[in-house]
C-alpha cells in the first residue's frame, strides 16, 4: 500500500535527511513507518497539492497500532507545508495520529500535528498529534478512550489557534476525568518542532523539565493585558 512503498523510499532520500530536524533517529523512522514521495509521485487518493513536491510522510496509527491515514510534510519551501491524502468515497481517514513508546511513562504529548508529535517522540515522551486543529472536537471521544489513565500534556502552538486548541480539549478532556496539564513553551518559541531546532543539544532536557513541571490546566480564560 502507500504507507509501505513511501516507507521503502525512505532509506538515503532527501526525507531521511529531513527527519534529523525533529531528532529522529533511523530505527525510530524505521519503527514509525515513515516514509518519501519525490516531486510528481501519484497514488491513491493523492491531490495535486501533494505531488507537486518532494514529501516526508507519516502514518497515522491509532491507539491501537493500526495506520488509518498518511500525511506528508514539503521538503522545500512550499504550500501547503502539510498534506492528508484525501478521504475514500464513503469513509474518512482517522482524526489523529498516535506515536507510542512502550516504557510505561504515563506523560503523553497532544498537540496540533505531526512534526510537535515526532520531536516529543525522539526524545523519549508519546504523542498524540490532530490532523488538523479543526479535528479537535470531533476526536474527543477517542482521545478520552485512549489517554483515560495518562497524564495528558497539552502543546498547543503559541498562536491564537494553539490557544484554541488547548482550551478545547483541555476542558473536553478534563471534564471527563483525565489528568490535563499545558506544556510552557519558551518566550520567542512558536511549537514544540520549534524549540527543539532552535537548540538541539539542549532541547532533550529542557523539554522533559517542562514536561514534568507542566502546570494543571485552567478553564478560565486568561485575564485580559493591562
Amino acid at each position: 500500500d502507500l504507507i509501505d512503498e513511501a516507507a521503502d523510499r525512505f532509506a538515503d532520500s532527501p526525507a531521511a535527511d529531513y527527519v534529523q530536524r525533529w531528532g529522529i533517529s533511523e530505527a525510530q523512522a524505521t519503527h514509525l513507518k515513515l516514509g518519501y514521495t519525490p516531486a510528481g509521485f501519484t497514488g491513491a487518493f493523492m491531490g495535486y497539492s501533494w505531488t507537486k513536491v518532494g514529501r516526508v510522510t507519516v502514518p497515522l496509527p491509532g491507539f491501537d497500532g493500526v495506520p488509518r491515514g498518511l500525511q506528508g510534510r514539503a521538503l522545500e519551501d512550499a504550500e501547503p507545508k502539510w498534506c492528508s491524502v484525501s478521504s475514500p468515497p464513503d469513509n474518512s481517514w482517522a482524526q489523529l495520529g498516535v506515536l507510542a513508546h512502550d516504557h510505561g511513562d504515563d506523560y503523553w504529548q497532544l498537540g496540533e500535528g505531526p512534526g510537535d508529535g515526532l520531536a516529543a517522540y525522539a526524545v523519549g515522551t508519546s504523542a498524540v498529534f490532530l490532523r488538523g486543529t479543526s479535528m479537535a472536537s470531533g476526536a474527543v471521544n477517542t482521545l478520552v478512550a485512549g489517554l483515560r489513565e495518562k497524564v495528558v500534556i497539552l502543546a498547543g502552538d503559541a498562536d491564537r489557534a494553539g490557544r484554541n486548541f488547548n482550551t478545547t480539549l483541555g476542558t473536553a478532556l478534563g471534564e471527563a476525568g483525565l489528568d490535563v496539564r499545558v506544556l510552557a513553551l519558551p518566550d520567542g518559541i512558536g511549537d514544540v518542532a520549534e524549540w527543539r531546532e532552535s537548540d538541539p543539544s539542549a532541547f532533550p532536557r529542557a523539554y522533559a523539565v517542562a514536561l514534568r513541571g507542566a502546570e494543571p490546566f485552567d478553564p478560565a480564560p486568561p485575564p485580559p493585558p493591562p
